[in-house]
Formats: structure tokens, C-alpha cells, sequence
């Protein structure tokens, strides 16, 4: 069986590998051939497979320049895939000491159980005989461009024409013929890695009071996507040298970001960070410098105070104004400041772009439907990223004609057939009141106690509704009636109305241990905390010796009768609600045998 680098499984190789190395497939290829050179002095090829031709046993490396029409082979022989101990490499270029590098470090690999050796049928089986495989093998030579070459998946060009474009293919072996046409090419554009500037958007963010810091990056530069990207290393400015903060290569991305966490760097010390990249070939860019001003960040962050919401439709407003506040001398860390809104019952959207950290004040001409509830915020962007939103605001947009308020709610839990209601009532409309048609019904969800308006129940016409709920669990359930005009604008809400509703359904007792006193009685107690329990019935060999009469909700133990002696004993408990829900009865306490002098419970 292949032993591959790192021992990485085959779903973890399936869901990263392609996206790490950034290898695209074109419609119908099987192979793909990469190029890169660092800075002139040669090119480092290496190349992946999504299919494996059947008969294909090796390859074969040529170039050519753009000029010419020639292909040039780049190697001696042909490129197989195995793993051998002390072989000659003829992928290497005409560095003789780079052979005894390679075999050094592959037989590190063996050692460390890393990889072993592999013949070229085995492999060439291997392959055919498990889909995985290629997978496996890409993803392990994109980490580590040496592993590529002891594998036979890469090749260096060591005799390349700087600033010349130059065209490589790679070619199918099948026994002893080459194809003719190539399976894979690659150009390179004659530019070396440490001549191309490449462009991150950057951000900084402190993550504790005096340690922590955070780096997030975006690519803003189209130029990455073409790097077979490894990772990131990070770097800090230390008596005029960069020093390493990061042991490996980074690559952490998160909501289309990557970013890296130091939790030990001090935020209180005006610093330079750099940061750079690594490739499948092994290669590190330039280090890009981030300078790092403490000064720049705030001791603590503050959110905007909304003010006022106003839009006075006698006056013949159309939109709301947004009015709001913001402590001056703390501009200079923000970016600006972010309007969002959420027409009820929806989410917050923004509704505006980010704004300077002057402007205080916002009308909203985004579209909100007449006679809507409207919920608005106030976002804080700071420079390092940080969000602060403020306090929400709910806000009646283009109130009409008055109508009147629901007043007076009452509610009561109501069972029946073994279902749950909540009847709600409240005073009848006045005679005068000609314009109010109907009333909607906002409810706290159970889960989350928010409010939603419950669109799925019939028409509300009369002063009162019977609400269907599922009370598993005790709960208490919050209602708003909004009333509707005959022109199917809104009124002003009702005060909230909170009902309490006991649990429908209780879960089983269970005796938690039991003990035996010298006048032959057992004392059997449990633990059971539920908000609404009316008592607990004890059941002696099936029959009802104790009710929730005598044992209340707050009893936790129950004391028998004298017992007979050398007599078989069961006892159970049941709880019942205060609406006389009866929970399943309780695992028995059995087996009890009372002798004289032993006794004992089994």
C-alpha cells in the first residue's frame, strides 16, 4: 500500500488539495503542468493528474521558446513515478549534489515512517486499482516540492533565459513511445516571483487590552490566483531584522480572509510586521512591511446613540430621518458609520455604503412599505474592522389614520382532548371606531423569544382568538395585537400580554436510593425539579400508597409503612402537574428481601 507524506487521509486530501495549490482543470484535461522560478536561476516544474491515461507508464519533459517551433527535451530518458532509495534522478537539472540532497532526505522519510519505497509497477497499480489515489499524491507534492521530485511528479530547468517567454509540455509515456501531442503545457511569461508585486488589503485588530493582535488579509490582486499558493508566514521587525513569528506557513481562511492570531504580542508598542507567502515549489515572496501604531486604536470601542427617527407625514415627508450622535474625539479611529434597517418581521440589511465619520445625519429613500414596522441601527466601523452596532430602534413608518389601541389583554392556558390553548380577549372596539377592519397577532417564538407576526392563523375580526400551542415544557408566551384598517394600514400596537403555560408533557422520576430503618420501613428518595408540579404519587407493589394530596412538588422522599419481613417489595413514584399532567412512572426499586437480622436491598 502507498504510504504517502504526512499520512493525510483521503477525504481531507478530496476537500483541500485543489483549493490549497490552486490547480484548475480545463473541460476534458487530465493533467495540469505549474511553472515557477523564484529569481532567474532556473524554473521548478511540477505537474497533477485528475485522470491517469491506462496505459500511461511515465513522461517526458520538453521546451521550447516562444520563437521556436522545436520542442527541446529537458531530461535524459524518461520520468517514472516510484519512490527508490539512492536512484539517479535525471528531473533535477545538472546540480549533481542536489541527487544526494534528495536521497538524504528521503531516507529521513522512511525513517520517520513517513513514506516508504515503492517500485514503479506497484505504483503504476496503485493507481489504476484506487480512485483516491491521485488526490493523495497531489496533495502531498503540493506541500512539499522535494516529495514531487522523489515521486517523479516535477522537474528543474536550471538553463532558463530570464525575461524570455518560454513554453514547457509535458508529454505521455506508454512503454517505450511518447506521445505525440502533449497532455499538459505551461507558459511562463520570463518574470520571476521576486519581480512580481503583488497587492493584499490589510487589516489590523488589537484582541485584548495589553496582548493580542490579529491579522486579517484579502487578495486584492488577481496575480495571486496564478501561484500554486502554500501558506503565509508572518513576520515582526526585530532590531532592524524579520524574525519569523510563524512556524509554519499560515493558511487560514475565514469569510473569504485569511488571518492569523498572535495572543502573546504586546499592542502597547509601535511595531513592523511583514508578511509573505509561500508556493508548492518551496518558494517565499518578498515580505510585504505592515506598520502596526497603537496610537491608531482605541482603549476601548464606542457605538453611536441614535438620537431620533422622524418622518411627519402632515408635513408631507416621504422618508425618515436618521439622526445620531458620536463621541468627537474618537473620529480619528473610524472609518465612518453604517445605516441598517430591518422591516419587521425581516433581518437587518445595510442601506447605506460606509460614510465618512462626519456626517450625522441620514434620510433613508430605500423603499419601505407604507404602514410598516421598521427596526434601524447605527453601525460603528472602526479603522481596524470592528463593528459596533447600537442600540436598535423601532420606528412606525408613514403612520396613518388613527385607529384605536387593543386595550385591556387577558390570557388564560386552556386544555382540551389533550391540546393547548391560550385564550386571549380584550375590549371591544368602540361603536365610533368605523376604520379598524381586523387585528394581527405578533408571538414570542419558544425557542428564541422573539416576536413574529403569525401570518398562518385565520382572519382576527372579534375581540378575542384562541392560540394553539405546543407546551412541551413550561413557558411563557408574549402577544401584541396590531390593529388593521379597512384601508389595510396599521395602527398603534397593544401593551405586550404575557402568559404563563405549564408543561404538557413531564419527564420520568427516578428514585435516587433507598434505605431501611430498624422498624422494618423503607424510605425511598429522588430529586425531580420541573416549575410547575402539584405533588407525586408513590406506588407500593402497583397499588397507590401516597398521593400528590399528601406528597406536595416540593417532597423529595416518602417513608413506608412498616414492612413485612421476608416479603418481596416494589415501590415506584409518578409526578403530576398542577393541570394533572401524570409523567410515566419511574424504574422500580425491586428485589427487596427483609430479613430479621441482615436486612438488605438488592
Amino acid at each position: 500500500m502507498l504510504v504517502y507524506l504526512y499520512k493525510l487521509k483521503i477525504f481531507v486530501a478530496f476537500a483541500i488539495c485543489f483549493h490549497l495549490i490552486g490547480v484548475n482543470f480545463a473541460l476534458g484535461q487530465t493533467a495540469a503542468l505549474k511553472g515557477e522560478s523564484l529569481d532567474g536561476t532556473n524554473l521548478k516544474l511540477i505537474w497533477f493528474f485528475k485522470e491517469w491515461p491506462k496505459k500511461q507508464t511515465g513522461f517526458v519533459i520538453k521546451k521550447k521558446l516562444k520563437s521556436s517551433t522545436t520542442w527541446e527535451n529537458l531530461h535524459e530518458g524518461f520520468i517514472i513515478p516510484e519512490i527508490k532509495e539512492n536512484k539517479s534522478y535525471t528531473n533535477l537539472g545538472s546540480d549533481q549534489n542536489k541527487g544526494a540532497t534528495i536521497n538524504e532526505k528521503l531516507h529521513q522519510l522512511i525513517a520517520d515512517k513517513k513514506t516508504k519505497p515503492i517500485s514503479h509497477q506497484d505504483y503504476i497499480n496503485k493507481i489504476l486499482s484506487d480512485p483516491n489515489a491521485l488526490k493523495n499524491i497531489s496533495f502531498a507534492i503540493a506541500l512539499d516540492y522535494d516529495f514531487a521530485l522523489i515521486n517523479g511528479f516535477a522537474l528543474v530547468d536550471d538553463k532558463i533565459q530570464k525575461g524570455v517567454e518560454t513554453d514547457y509540455a509535458l508529454f505521455s509515456v506508454e512503454g517505450n513511445r511518447v506521445s505525440n501531442k502533449p497532455i499538459a503545457t505551461y507558459t511562463w511569461d520570463g518574470i520571476t516571483l521576486l519581480e512580481t508585486k503583488f497587492e493584499f488589503g490589510f487589516e489590523i485588530k488589537k484582541v485584548g487590552l495589553e496582548k493580542g493582535i490579529q491579522f486579517i488579509w484579502t487578495n486584492t490582486d488577481k496575480k495571486l490566483d496564478k501561484v500554486l499558493l502554500r501558506g503565509f508566514c508572518v513576520y515582526k521587525k526585530i532590531n532592524n531584522q524579520w524574525v519569523r513569528l510563524t512556524k509554519e506557513a499560515v493558511f487560514s481562511k475565514m469569510g473569504g480572509s485569511y488571518t492569523y492570531f498572535n495572543l502573546s504580542e504586546s499592542i502597547r508598542d509601535k511595531s513592523e510586521y511583514g508578511l509573505a507567502f509561500k508556493t508548492s515549489f518551496n518558494h517565499e515572496s518578498k515580505i510585504i512591511p505592515i506598520p502596526f501604531d497603537p496610537n491608531l486604536f482605541p482603549e476601548s470601542y464606542n457605538q453611536a446613540e441614535i438620537i431620533s427617527i422622524e418622518c411627519n407625514a402632515n408635513l408631507g415627508d416621504k422618508y425618515p430621518t436618521i439622526t445620531w450622535k458620536f463621541p468627537p474625539s474618537e473620529n480619528k479611529y473610524i472609518k465612518g458609520f453604517i445605516l441598517e434597517k430591518a422591516i419587521l418581521p425581516g433581518t437587518f440589511r445595510q442601506v447605506t455604503p460606509s460614510y465618512s465619520a462626519n456626517p450625522s445625519v441620514f434620510i433613508d429613500t430605500n423603499y419601505s412599505p407604507p404602514s410598516s414596522y421598521i427596526k434601524f441601527r447605527i453601525s460603528t466601523l472602526y479603522k481596524d474592522g470592528t463593528k459596533i452596532p447600537s442600540t436598535e430602534h423601532l420606528f412606525f413608518y408613514l403612520p396613518s389614520v388613527n385607529l384605536y389601541k387593543p386595550k385591556s389583554l387577558t390570557g388564560k392556558f386552556i386544555r382540551e382532548s389533550n391540546k393547548s390553548y391560550i385564550q386571549i380577549n380584550w375590549l371591544q372596539k368602540p361603536i365610533a371606531d368605523t376604520l379598524t377592519e381586523s387585528y394581527q397577532l405578533y408571538a414570542s417564538n419558544r425557542f428564541d423569544q422573539k416576536m413574529y407576526l403569525e401570518a398562518s392563523i385565520p382572519k382576527i375580526t372579534d375581540n378575542n382568538i384562541r392560540y394553539p400551542i405546543n407546551n412541551t415544557s413550561a413557558n411563557y408566551y408574549k402577544f401584541v395585537l396590531v390593529p388593521i384598517s379597512k384601508y389595510k394600514t396599521l395602527g398603534e400596537p397593544s401593551d405586550t400580554l404575557t402568559v404563563y403555560a405549564p408543561s404538557g408533557v413531564l419527564p420520568s422520576p427516578r428514585i435516587s436510593n433507598s434505605k431501611i430503618d430498624s422498624l422494618e420501613r423503607i424510605t425511598i428518595n429522588w430529586n425531580y425539579k420541573q416549575p410547575d408540579i402539584k405533588g407525586f404519587r408513590v406506588y407500593q407493589n402497583g397499588n397507590m400508597v401516597a398521593s400528590e394530596f399528601q406528597l406536595k412538588g416540593n417532597a423529595t422522599s416518602f417513608t413506608s409503612a412498616q414492612l413485612k419481613l421476608n416479603t418481596n417489595y416494589s415501590f415506584t413514584i409518578q409526578a403530576v402537574s398542577n393541570i394533572g399532567v401524570e409523567s410515566p412512572i419511574s424504574a422500580p426499586v425491586t428485589n427487596m428481601i427483609y430479613v430479621k437480622f441482615n436486612k438488605t436491598l438488592d
